[in-house]
């Protein structure tokens, strides 16, 4: 069984350990994690595990000897199965290393390519590093457009404090103003996109398209 993603990093399972009290531990090879009473097998929020190409059959069976165990728990994986339940279900794209740009534009269709081959012809310059300086302003004026209500700046200080490096952003300026960020966590073979933000005023220059294609 090949398990990748966060909850696999120790400076995730430090911060977990130190934000939320979460002790972890090992269930048939899987990483689990355990608060009092409650326990959580794969991981907790957005810190879970990924399990590549594994066959649906296998996971649910574990996840049901562990709830078998453990009443109080809850199962946090990405698997490829769209057909997988109990289990979270996102894209996962494996790429080799060293992919070439004319093998990374044959993964998307016709539509995509144009919008990203776009994204490249405007004066917008994109940097790749740490959260710049605007970037809690940006996440701010996004949850307003989508009228959800946004973490306090703590939680991204906190997040920075223990991931260090392992936080990476894809910013795009216009001039001096940041218009676009994808937020993103590295570990090892593996990379996650925790946030996408915008300015919508720019999509018609395909910010977004050229954010995902610089992480991709």
């Amino acid at each position: 069984m090949e398990i990748i993603g966060l909850s696999k990093n120790h400076q995730v399972q430090e911060y977990l350990k130190s934000v939320y009290g979460l002790e972890l531990f090992e269930f048939e090879g899987l990483p689990a994690f355990r608060k009092r009473e409650m326990c959580f097998l794969g991981g907790f929020k957005g810190f879970y595990s990924v399990l590549v190409d594994e066959k649906k059959e296998n996971i649910t069976e574990i996840i049901k000897d562990f709830f078998a165990k453990f009443p109080k728990s809850a199962s946090n994986f990405s698997v490829s199965d769209p057909d997988a339940k109990g289990v979270l279900v996102h894209y996962l794209l494996k790429l080799s290393r060293g992919i070439s740009v004319e093998e990374r534009f044959n993964l998307y269709n016709k539509k995509t390519r144009n919008q990203v081959r776009k994204s490249y012809l405007n004066n917008l310059r994109v940097e790749i590093g740490t959260p710049p300086k605007e970037f809690y302003d940006l996440y701010v004026a996004n949850m307003k457009r989508l009228k959800s209500i946004a973490r306090d700046q703590s939680y991204f200080e906190r997040l920075q404090k223990f991931f260090g490096e392992s936080v990476i952003c894809f910013s795009v300026f216009d001039g001096d103003v940041l218009v676009g960020c994808n937020y993103a966590a590295l570990s090892q073979n593996y990379i996650i996109l925790l946030l996408n933000l915008s300015r919508s005023e720019y999509w018609d220059r395909n910010i977004n398209d050229r954010m995902y294609d610089e992480l991709i």
